[in-house]
């Protein structure tokens, strides 16, 4: 007997990619969060705003590279479904 039930999404593999979105954000999120709050630190200790710009932007690199070295990761790990 045949079964003719339509497959439905593969739920461990819905899975592992919302893990990975949540994985990105986070990758992403927390380091300009703490570059914007070090180089604000900086920034009032120093008088200069140059710190702030400083800090969101090595943020911005920090999450970057961090999520393309994730996401390498993720396409390099050989598939458990055929």
């Amino acid at each position: 007997m045949a079964n003719n039930k339509p497959q439905g999404p593969q739920w461990s593999a819905v899975a592992r990619n919302l893990s990975l979105l949540g994985q990105l954000g986070l990758q992403i999120a927390v380091p300009i969060l703490a570059g914007v709050l070090g180089g604000a630190y900086l920034a009032r200790r120093t008088g200069s705003l140059l710190w702030q710009l400083l800090g969101v932007l090595l943020g911005v690199f920090t999450g970057l590279w961090s999520a393309f070295r994730l996401l390498w990761k993720s396409f390099q790990e050989p598939s458990d479904h055929p």
